[in-house]
């Protein structure tokens, strides 16, 4: 079982850095063709696909979610958002330490 990542260039590193094949989109054109390579590929198990990027192709992955279980598509947030929100959360009192 194979685990991908489509990905932002801001949050690309991240999984490079942990051996994750990722591939960084900056369009819909790019990520529908990475979507639909992956898709195709028999040994992928998960694809790891960022928020920002999702949001580009959010038609596509529900009709492929819809139609098949496998790989399993796990939408996380993009290393710019959880940025975003740890400086909210700093200038609101909520982080604990």
């Amino acid at each position: 079982m194979k685990v991908y990542c489509i990905s932002d260039y801001e949050s690309a590193p991240i999984f490079k850095l942990v051996n994750i094949s990722t591939f960084e989109v900056t369009n819909r054109k790019e990520t529908i063709g990475i979507f639909n390579m992956i898709t195709r590929d028999a040994d992928a198990g998960i694809i790891l696909i960022t928020d920002r990027i999702a949001h580009l192709i959010r038609n596509e992955i529900m009709s492929f979610v819809n139609k098949n279980d496998r790989p399993l598509i796990l939408e996380i947030p993009s290393y710019s958002n959880l940025i975003k929100n740890e400086d909210r959360r700093e200038k609101n009192g909520t982080i604990s330490g």
